[in-house]
């Protein structure tokens, strides 16, 4: 009798690693439990190893697991398959790790070997830097038009009427509160948002 006998069939890291290497998603399923987020020797994860021997169907399982961990040197499942030019895995991991830079100023981009890598990468780059720009821009405005309600509540001297003020931000209004001080009859204005109080 003839037994085939395979390294999936023991239970170790050793093989846990070669499965992440090798696709093999049905071990790596099973063994996560045990193995997963685990390092090697140096420093990999299961999800760096998918990504630089391209195993596609283990970097999917991986990627929301195991993404934005960086081996020894400070580099990411992405910077591997750029370094690689895996370009599925490329876009799998772009919304995770775009923009991580490793222990030598790296990123992903300059790790690519190929002109469709370094497209890939400079566009999505591109888009990268937008939505981050919208969102500073977002967060400045939300900013002001939170100052805007506390100053009108404590202009009017309620929170009652002002439209979707919560409990929490009673706090903030009392820490105003203490900055406004009563001095003899002298009077100064002081802007809080779009609403003015007299010391």
């Amino acid at each position: 009798v003839n037994f085939k006998i395979s390294i999936f069939d023991f239970d170790s890291d050793m093989t846990w690693f070669a499965a992440c290497e090798n696709n093999q998603i049905e071990y790596v399923k099973n063994k996560f439990y045990m193995y997963g987020n685990s390092i090697n020797n140096d420093g990999q994860t299961g999800l760096m190893l998918a990504a630089k021997f391209n195993s596609i169907r283990v970097a999917k399982f991986l990627m929301d697991k195991e993404a934005q961990n960086a081996d020894y040197h400070g580099k990411t499942a992405l910077m591997y398959a750029a370094e690689h030019n895996h370009l599925t895995i490329i876009n799998l991991l772009i919304p995770l790790e775009l923009g991580i830079r490793d222990h030598y100023n790296n990123l992903a981009l300059d790790y690519c070997c190929s002109q469709d890598a370094k497209y890939l990468l400079r566009h999505e780059k591109f888009n990268y830097d937008r939505l981050v720009a919208f969102m500073e821009r977002l967060e400045a405005q939300l900013y002001v038009l939170e100052q805007q309600k506390i100053g009108r509540a404590i202009f009017s001297d309620t929170i009652f009427d002002v439209d979707d003020f919560y409990y929490s931000q009673y706090y903030q209004v009392l820490k105003l509160l203490e900055n406004v001080k009563i001095v003899g009859q002298k009077t100064k204005p002081i802007n809080i948002g779009d609403a003015e109080l007299k010391e």
